[in-house]
């Protein structure tokens, strides 16, 4: 576990091009990306013991871990904010164990609060569905899965927090372990309390779910108190709590808050998508859900380019070095444009191949929702390219601390002209859930762009500041 540890910080001097941070970001980059994949194996396999029932258990599944999702991105500006002041800290080589630890207590409390808020709204999620137009009999389905659901938020979120704490000090190795076993584990359970011998159907779904998010939280738990070499950060100790406990507060929700932000503008857009997709039927929905858990799926990989970039950039900034924090960045641009273009090509040339890890594609009673899907992979092969670059350079400018600008990109590209343009295709044009999608390729294309730009001005900006090191 211990052999990634230098990742962090290593590589971050001035000698060395491409393939060495390559190496070294890719080397961060993987288990964080795998690590991500944890909600979404959790989704990903619970939905596909549900959509072996009926095209109904996947649409209300659907519905729920929606909503879960959505919950898990206003919370991820938590995890994310902690992992880039950490980094930052342990650059500047000063205090560091009072400032991780209280960054860390800080981020304990916080999720606590903001689970607590968004356990309110879940509890009720029945009743929103209703309102929000969809059919009956689904709203309740998923309103029984979400009431099991609900509850998994504050593990996982702590979960999370604690792999901020590892990742930035490059031992997310345990991380990666913990989440196999946490997949496993809710795969099991979800045979058995999904479609198996105790066939609770969704609540089966959403009670697997939280076991094991508790469990993969209590683990990670235990490596900080087991861990010899994290063991000195006493991080569940109340030691040092009371000393700077507003100014780390204020930093944590000044970088937190932005971020959450911005997640949820992108991912409730792709809710409101969901939903739309449902006033269509369920063959639309289960075509909708489908194409939204390959297209995630994918995306946990810019994620995690974007989150070791973080790492880099934050501690290469704590320690003066910017020209390491401009190659990082750099590095993840052109790692993340290769990947993200062949799984455009998979999903533009390969569609069936990747619909037929959800539904049976020789069932006839699958066909309408194979059809669907289609045509909804062929927009989004078109814009994840886009989807990608703007999910990895977002990391690489939070590692800069730059939060708010790009939550207007968010606010501007999904909920101006994304949202918007898509309901109209789908409800005055006719295109239904296609229109949908177009509508989502033009507000990520959007917010890509503005990324790009942003960094690249930033970039401009802080070569003027700092000349003699860029110069060196």
């Amino acid at each position: 576990m211990a052999a990634i540890e230098s990742r962090a910080v290593k590589g971050s001097g001035r000698v060395g091009g491409f393939a060495v941070e390559a190496r070294e970001t890719l080397a961060l980059a993987l288990p964080l990306t795998l690590s991500n994949v944890a909600p979404f194996g959790f989704l990903v396999v619970n939905l596909g013991f549900l959509g072996r029932q009926s095209p109904a258990a996947l649409a209300s599944g659907a519905l729920a871990y929606g909503l879960f999702m959505l919950c898990i991105s206003l919370l991820t500006g938590l995890d994310a904010a902690a992992m880039t002041l950490i980094a930052n800290a342990r650059g500047r080589r000063f205090r560091t164990i009072s400032a991780v630890r209280g960054t860390m207590h800080q981020a304990f409390a916080c999720s606590v609060v903001f689970c607590a808020l968004i356990w309110i709204v879940f509890w009720w999620c029945e009743p929103i569905l209703l309102i929000l137009g969809q059919e009956p009999h689904l709203a309740a389905g998923a309103g029984e899965t979400g009431r099991w659901l609900m509850w998994a938020l504050l593990p996982y979120t702590v979960f999370k927090i604690i792999r901020a704490f590892l990742g930035a000090h490059g031992r997310q190795g345990w991380s990666l372990a913990v989440v196999l076993g946490g997949v496993g584990l809710n795969a099991c359970l979800g045979y058995l309390l999904i479609a198996g011998p105790l066939a609770m159907g969704g609540p089966g779904a959403g009670l697997a779910t939280l076991v094991a998010s508790t469990a993969m939280a209590a683990a990670l738990a235990l490596v900080l108190i087991f861990d010899p070499r994290l063991r000195r950060y006493a991080v569940f100790s109340r030691r040092g709590r009371a000393r700077r406990d507003g100014v780390r507060i204020k930093d944590l929700l000044g970088l937190s808050v932005p971020i959450s932000v911005t997640l949820l503008l992108e991912n409730a857009v792709f809710y409101a998508a969901m939903i739309t997709a449902g006033l269509f039927g369920e063959a639309q929905l289960a075509a909708h859900s489908i194409t939204m858990q390959l297209v995630s799926l994918a995306f946990k990989v810019p994620v995690g380019m974007g989150q070791a970039a973080s790492i880099r950039v934050a501690h290469a900034r704590g320690a003066g070095d910017y020209p390491a924090a401009e190659r990082a960045g750099r590095t993840t641009f052109i790692l993340t444009l290769g990947f993200s273009a062949f799984v455009a090509g998979l999903m533009l040339f390969a569609p069936v191949w990747l619909i037929g890890f959800f539904v049976d594609s020789k069932d006839q009673a699958s066909a309408a929702i194979i059809a669907n899907a289609r045509g909804f992979l062929f927009f989004a092969g078109i814009f994840h390219i886009a989807d990608a670059l703007q999910g990895a350079m977002a990391g690489v400018l939070r590692g800069y601390r730059d939060a708010k600008v790009p939550m207007a990109f968010a606010a501007l590209g999904y909920w101006v002209f994304g949202l918007p343009i898509g309901l109209a295709l789908a409800l005055r044009f006719g295109m239904e859930g296609r229109g949908i999608w177009a509508g989502l390729a033009i507000g990520l294309i959007t917010v890509a762009g503005l990324m790009v730009a942003r960094w690249r001005h930033l970039m401009a900006a802080l070569r003027a500041q700092h000349p003699a090191p860029l110069a060196a």
